[in-house]
C-alpha cells in the first residue's frame, strides 16, 4: 500500500496552522550551512538568493525564502565546516535558469558549469559559494520516457 508523502497529506488535509511563523507553503526546508567565517559568505548567497539576509548577527546569517521555500543559514563554525555541499534547486523552465545566471553573472560570481542548448536556452547553471559548496540550478526538458 502506497501512501502519500506528508507534503501531499498537508496539502490535502489543510491543516490549522500553529506556527507562529508565517510563510507560503505548508511546509519548507531548513538548512544550516556550516562555513568558516560567515561575513564573507554573505555577498554569494544574497545574490544567489536575490535578497539580503532577513537576520544576521556576529557569526549567523539567516535567509527567509519564499521561493524555493526555505529556510536557510549560514552559521560560523569552523571545526566543521566541509565546503564540498552540493545543492540543487530544480527550476520550471529555461527562463527562470537564465535569469538567475543573469543575476548571478551581474552579482561577479563565477560560473562553474554552463550547459546550453542548441538554441542557447540554458538548462543548467552551477556556481560555488566562497568556502567551495556546489549549487546547481537546473530544468529537466526530457525525462526519456515514452509517455506524453
Amino acid at each position: 500500500m502506497v501512501t502519500a508523502s506528508i507534503w501531499q497529506q498537508a496539502r490535502e488535509a489543510k491543516p490549522p496552522i500553529d506556527s507562529a511563523v508565517d510563510f507560503l507553503t505548508p511546509s519548507r526546508f531548513h538548512i544550516a550551512l556550516n562555513v568558516v567565517d560567515v561575513e564573507p559568505v554573505i555577498p554569494f548567497y544574497q545574490a544567489l538568493f536575490g535578497k539580503q539576509p532577513d537576520t544576521q548577527r556576529d557569526g549567523y546569517a539567516k535567509f527567509d525564502l519564499d521561493e524555493p521555500p526555505m529556510l536557510f543559514s549560514l552559521n560560523r563554525v569552523a571545526h566543521n565546516a566541509k565546503g564540498d555541499g552540493d545543492f540543487g534547486i530544480q527550476m520550471n523552465g529555461v527562463q527562470q535558469v537564465a535569469e538567475m545566471s543573469d543575476r548571478i553573472k551581474a552579482a561577479g560570481v563565477k560560473v562553474l558549469e554552463q550547459d546550453a542548448l542548441d538554441d542557447e536556452a540554458l538548462r543548467k547553471l552551477t556556481v560555488a559559494d566562497p568556502e567551495g559548496n556546489r549549487w546547481t540550478f537546473f530544468v529537466v526538458l526530457n525525462t526519456g520516457t515514452d509517455e506524453e
